[in-house]
């Protein structure tokens, strides 16, 4: 069975514990990631990409280090041919996270790599805290939230683990792979993470103990990360899938609330800011739709296709495209407001601070742009292709690469 037609509304009125849920969490909503946290993909629960933090102007490596690797054999691909695959470095999405105060560990930066571990790296010097492996490859991003992080895996599981050990507390199964970063709902009487599953399912779950709390069928693979939003029936998760349903899900019993058909496979995750929701499709359009209701506002199209997530401030919309093109549109009428043509596609998303977009592309360049003209700052070559996020967090830019390294930027020599 297909998407539903788009923007048909699917839900009820909501109810006492909906209201509580939204009351809790609805100030996670608001404003940028926090300058001594960056808990998730895209830095919060609404996904803008953008961060309290400061860009390198004369960047250099601080330090890296090699993750490990998995040898895949027999490797399938979407056109049918299999090969050995060799899976290092950080994939997509990869972003690393912050942990903040609050979840009771020293300076640290946390990320999965391809190699089927997490990592815990000291922010300063790049010493290795510890490694936990868990899976065979991990291409996702972790979330951090109250002391555990919360991460899925191309073994179908969606991983619990202690931030200060990497011990796991739990692992949940779903049917097939998980690329989906969770998203923490911290619900005083029973918090929880919700995420998508290439199985075509929407999931809540315990964040204690992996139980699962509803699960919600799509009907297609889902590969992007849910985004918190509000609605006039309570709060609610966005997803897009394979066959292009953009729907929103209740979050107190995963009701589908509204879907709208972006005509394509719609990986790439979207960006909530006061009641709008951006998001691209692998077909190059791009979309603004009333999040309460799912009704476009205003499309674009791009010469190819978008699996980056945007960034957005209070006037532009900013993300990378398959074309070689990173783009900024007017926020309100979705007109180009400037293009920067790279060296090669851009499947990474960009991370905004201070007024610069930071982001790699697939020729393993690092940009800096002025996010006002769209000039270059500066530009960095890593070596091979970049399709992870950078965290930009204390003055410096962490990112990984499909090379296996794993990088700290930042000003000045090493």
């Amino acid at each position: 069975m297909g998407p539903r037609p788009p923007n048909r509304p699917l839900f009820g009125r909501p109810n006492f514990a909906t209201l509580t849920l939204f009351a809790v969490c609805a100030c996670l909503i608001r404003g940028v990631a926090a300058a001594d946290g960056y808990p998730t993909f895209r830095g919060g629960p609404s996904r803008t990409g953008v961060v309290e933090g400061v860009v390198p102007r004369d960047p250099h490596i601080r330090w890296k280090f090699s993750t490990g690797e998995y040898l895949e054999h027999r490797h399938r691909l979407r056109d049918g041919a299999a090969y050995d695959w060799l899976w290092k470095g950080t994939g997509w999405t990869g972003q690393a996270v912050a942990a903040s105060a609050a979840d009771g560990v020293p300076p640290s930066i946390f990320f999965a790599a391809l190699d089927g571990a997490v990592y815990r790296v000291d922010s300063r010097f790049g010493d290795v805290v510890w490694r936990s492996r868990i899976s065979r490859t991990i291409k996702g991003s972790v979330s951090v939230a109250e002391g555990k992080l919360y991460v899925g895996s191309r073994d179908g599981g969606v991983y619990g683990l202690r931030a200060r050990d990497g011990r796991v507390v739990f692992r949940f199964a779903t049917g097939a792979d998980v690329d989906s970063t969770p998203i923490f709902l911290p619900d005083r009487s029973a918090p929880s993470i919700v995420f998508g599953a290439e199985d075509g399912h929407v999931y809540r779950v315990d964040s204690g103990s992996g139980a699962r709390r509803w699960a919600t069928a799509t009907g297609a693979s889902i590969e992007s990360s849910p985004t918190w939003i509000e609605t006039a029936h309570g709060p609610a998760v966005v997803l897009g899938n394979e066959r292009g349903s953009f729907a929103a899900y209740a979050v107190s019993d995963g009701a589908r609330i509204w879907d709208f058909a972006t005509g394509d496979d719609t990986d790439a995750t979207a960006a909530y800011s006061d009641g709008s929701l951006y998001v691209g499709a692998e077909n190059g359009l791009f979309f603004a739709l009333d999040a309460a209701t799912g009704k476009e506002t205003w499309r674009f199209r791009a010469a190819k296709g978008i699996w980056a997530s945007a960034a957005v401030d209070e006037a532009n919309i900013y993300f990378g495209c398959d074309d070689g093109n990173f783009y900024a549109l007017d926020r309100a009428t979705g007109k180009e407001k400037w293009r920067r043509a790279c060296d090669a596609p851009i499947w990474g998303s960009a991370t905004l601070a201070g007024r610069v977009l930071v982001f790699g592309d697939y020729a393993g360049k690092l940009y800096a742009l002025d996010a006002s003209t769209g000039e270059g700052i500066w530009k960095i070559a890593l070596g091979d292709f970049i399709v992870s996020t950078p965290l930009i967090h204390e003055n410096r830019i962490y990112i990984g690469a499909r090379s296996g390294w794993f990088y700290a930027i930042g000003d000045g020599p090493r």
